[in-house]
C-alpha cells in the first residue's frame, strides 16, 4: 500500500454544491468514480465533506461495526494478506 497521501489522491477534484439534490450527488459521484467530495460555496469557501455514508443514511449498527473496523486496519496499516 502506497505510503502517503500524496500517492493515491484524486487531483482532479469535483466540487458538489451546497444545494445540489442527494440524486444529482450520487450521479456525480457515479460518474467520475468517487466516493467522496468537498463541498464548496459560491466563493469556493470549503463547507465541509460528502461521502457514499453520507448518501446512505440512517446507517445500520452493523455497517457501522463494518465500517470501523475496515477503517482500524487501514489506519493501524495492517495487512489485508500476507506477503508471498
Amino acid at each position: 500500500m502506497p505510503a502517503d497521501a500524496a500517492s493515491i489522491m484524486t487531483r482532479h477534484v469535483i466540487t458538489p454544491c451546497p444545494h445540489d439534490t442527494v440524486a444529482r450527488i450520487a450521479k456525480l459521484l457515479l460518474t467520475h468514480r468517487s466516493s467522496a467530495a468537498p463541498v464548496r460555496d459560491a466563493e469556493g469557501q470549503l463547507l465541509g465533506m460528502l461521502n457514499e455514508g453520507d448518501l446512505m443514511r440512517p446507517l445500520t449498527t452493523e455497517t457501522e461495526t463494518r465500517r470501523a473496523w475496515w477503517l482500524r486496519m487501514l489506519a493501524e496499516a495492517t495487512q489485508l494478506a500476507p506477503s508471498s
